[in-house]
């Protein structure tokens, strides 16, 4: 019982909010990926996976909160540099490699583990600010110079941000303000579940429908390409794939009627 109150030390009333939001992601894991749960069958799958990150999250949470706060000072020295510099990175491969995820440069692996810059330099400008209101704190107040100093750093992570997590802000922005109650959502699934959650007397239709015949807003298989099978398919013509004459012939034409409509329309 006394370690689990070292363990859990602090207010109690914020330890008891993590965990119940915890619980409600749990939650909300499930009503998002029910689509992908009814085409795998496998309906503990995504629960499962999430549980485990979950409890590896609080594992950390726990050992980070059990670290003295006079560690954390060094983390605004060399975090805020680093998190600027990964998105600035991200964003340049982005553009000259056309590495994208959803039609965004947001994600970077570092030995086998994905993730979002973003995140990192979202929790570097949360530590960076409180570091900067303890420096210029003043006996009754804070010192003006503190906000001048914490917006300019916000604005900066906030610029390098907005143009790759903007797109998915701007389409719930639009969903919500437009006065429409039908839409077609013609981009990643995962962003109906928010819509819907937002809007629920609007109607959001997924492009193409959500069928058995043809979901590419969800396929698995696209998730598979990447540049380096691209190059090596350019390159060196391979893996081959070998179809019935019949099939090529019946096949090859839905691609001609495709060519001759984008030559009538100058495209």
């Amino acid at each position: 019982m006394d370690l689990i109150k070292d363990l859990f030390k602090g207010d109690k009333v914020i330890w008891i909010i993590f965990l119940f939001l915890c619980l409600i992601s749990i939650v909300e894991v499930f009503s998002a990926a029910s689509t992908l749960t009814y085409k795998s069958g496998d309906h503990w799958g995504p629960i499962t996976q999430h549980s485990v990150i979950l409890m590896v999250g609080v594992c950390i949470v726990v050992l980070v909160h059990n670290i003295p706060y006079k560690y954390f000072r060094v983390f605004p020295v060399f975090l805020l540099p680093l998190s600027t510099l990964l998105l600035i990175f991200v964003m340049g491969m982005g553009l000259i490699t056309g590495d994208r995820v959803n039609g965004a440069a947001r994600w970077m692996t570092f030995f086998g583990i994905q993730f979002q810059p973003s995140e990192l330099a979202k929790m570097a400008v949360i530590i960076v600010t409180a570091f900067i209101l303890s420096k210029f704190q003043e006996e009754d107040n804070a010192n003006p110079k503190a906000f001048k100093y914490i917006m300019w750093i916000t604005g900066i992570v906030f610029i390098l941000i907005a143009p790759e997590n903007g797109s998915t802000a701007a389409l719930l922005k639009y969903a919500i303000c437009h006065e429409g109650k039908e839409f077609i959502v013609a981009t990643e699934s995962g962003i109906l579940h928010e819509m819907q959650k937002a809007c629920p007397e609007k109607t959001f239709i997924p492009a193409p429908p959500d069928d058995s015949t043809c979901a590419c807003n969800e396929c698995n298989y696209m998730r598979l390409i990447t540049l380096e099978k691209l190059y090596n398919t350019l390159k060196y013509e391979w893996p081959e794939i070998v179809v019935d004459a019949e099939v090529a012939e019946k096949a090859v034409k839905p691609i001609h009627r495709m060519l001759e409509i984008s030559e009538k329309l100058g495209l």
